[in-house]
């Protein structure tokens, strides 16, 4: 049982009980608490057509309706009261709505240019309408936009930023744009605010690129610089925006927000003169490095950036997803790295353990370190996404190739496939998994592609349920009451 936050063993074992059947015997418990067994599977689907399909995002309303935002080549991906029924080009955005039981689709829909069009992240508001990011190849100068929007015309370069807005029904566009300059940009994170403003991160190539007179930082330094834009709830204007960046290519992979207008990006930086802020670390570590931010969208220049630290050892590390807790706006951050000297603090584990391994981190919202951990065995483990719930436990999704990942009560106890997806439960104090545990088939699973990020494929519900995204190409992948029993193909 889970109390407070707090892992207590109940004591059990299997018992016979006749007619072919077998059941648990169990010690004394807190009966007005939920009793777990194994974390296990509520339930399990497929979701695609006959050709390649990718979920890189999931959100979850109040009602624990789940939305699903990701990319499909697939001309017969199941669509439902569509706002664009059918594909347009070589890979379109689709966004599913899925209801409570897991067992229907209220709505499902393309949306899409000529091109080659992927999402990257999804955020719902209050009122159920879907923020999604994403970006377009320039074949999709066609791309759906919607009149009075920031920019209605592609802007340049090999691929643009686009952001827009799903009805509560996804029948309807509230709003479309893309999202750049004259060169390449994509938008890779969002987070919606009680007013219905987007706050949006990625990386540009652009000098033209939107920012604001409160910038902290308005020309691009480097090959490529992280950003931190925030739009009006109609699309229609910008109401902060800031480069974030260094020398080298910098880019920002994922933004969570407190209440008060402040936003805070993981991403990573291969700049040595990244700007920090008020860091626990100042310097660069290796050829790339993590790197999280909290940057004021109601303050004005310097003073924006509230901090920025580096968060990386010898080699390579990057942090792809990010979360706050709901009483201490406290940071949480996944990704990978290959650095055997990661600057640990606390950690569940504290040996390196192969070519890369997940990191999960713990940052105050002053910026100093309350923990850092490996998570990983010796082959290839990367974190992808993470979810807080209220009592500070962090949930950890991402990949892995590794025969010997660390699992705790696992649901599956070993990997089936070349790379399983795996789900992690880490404790309030960072030192110790409470569950982890492989998830895929005999083929290959993940959250992320090759230069791919899934700013968002985990979330919690109020019950610390976790709901997980990701692409599969295994053909018995572990389904529990299947709105898609089976793969469709690709």
């Amino acid at each position: 049982q889970e109390i407070n936050g707090k892992r207590r063993t109940i004591e059990g074992h299997y018992v016979v009980l006749g007619n072919r059947e077998a059941g648990f015997a169990i010690g004394d418990y807190d009966r007005t608490r939920p009793l777990v067994i194994d974390p296990t599977l509520v339930y399990s689907t497929y979701l695609g057509g006959s050709s390649d399909d990718l979920g890189s995002s999931i959100a979850i309303d109040a009602s624990n309706n789940v939305y699903i935002a990701g990319t499909t080549s697939s001309s017969n991906f199941t669509t439902h009261t569509p706002a664009f029924p059918n594909s347009a080009g070589l890979s379109d955005i689709f966004v599913t709505k899925i209801d409570p039981t897991g067992g229907n689709i209220v709505y499902s829909t393309y949306i899409g240019g000529s091109g080659l069009d992927r999402a990257d992240g999804i955020a719902i508001d209050g009122s159920g309408n879907a923020y999604v990011v994403g970006r377009v190849g320039d074949t999709s100068v066609n791309f759906p936009t919607t009149a009075g929007a920031l920019a209605t015309t592609y802007r340049g370069g090999d691929f643009d930023g686009v952001v827009f807005k799903l009805n509560a029904q996804g029948n309807a566009l509230v709003y479309s744009t893309f999202l750049g300059g004259e060169d390449n940009d994509s938008v890779e994170g969002v987070a919606v605010d009680l007013s219905g403003n987007a706050y949006v991160t990625g990386g540009t190539r652009s000098n033209g690129f939107p920012v604001t007179a409160s910038a902290f930082q308005s020309f691009r330094t480097g090959d490529t610089d992280a950003y931190l834009t925030k739009l009006n709830s109609s699309g229609s204007a910008v109401l902060y925006s800031t480069l974030l960046g260094g020398g080298g290519t910098d880019r920002g992979s994922g933004v969570a927000i407190d209440s008060t207008g402040n936003a805070y990006v993981a991403g990573y930086s291969a700049s040595p003169d990244f700007p920090t802020q008020n860091a626990f670390q100042s310097f660069s570590g290796g050829s790339f490095d993590a790197f999280i931010a909290r940057i004021d969208t109601n303050a004005s220049g310097a003073a924006s950036l509230v901090f920025c630290t580096y968060l990386g050892g010898i080699g390579d590390d990057k942090a792809y997803g990010i979360a706050l807790d709901s009483s201490a706006n406290n940071v949480y951050a996944t990704g990978q790295t290959s650095s055997n000297n990661l600057p640990l603090l606390n950690p569940a584990q504290p040996a390196f353990g192969g070519s890369f391994d997940a990191f999960i981190a713990k940052i105050s919202s002053a910026g100093a370190k309350v923990y850092t951990t490996y998570l990983g065995g010796t082959g290839d483990d990367r974190g992808t996404g993470i979810a807080v719930n209220s009592a500070g436990a962090a949930y950890v999704t991402g990949f892995t190739s590794s025969a010997n990942f660390p699992t705790v009560t696992p649901l599956q106890i070993s990997n089936g496939g070349g790379f399983d997806a795996f789900v992690a439960k880490l404790n309030p104090a960072g030192n110790a998994f409470l569950y982890s545990t492989y998830l895929g088939g005999t083929a290959n699973e993940s959250n992320a592609t090759t230069g791919v990020t899934s700013t968002n494929p985990v979330v919690l519900n109020a019950a610390s349920d976790a709901y997980i995204t990701g692409f599969t190409s295994s053909t018995n992948f572990p389904t529990t009451s299947p709105l898609q029993p089976a793969s469709a193909g690709g």
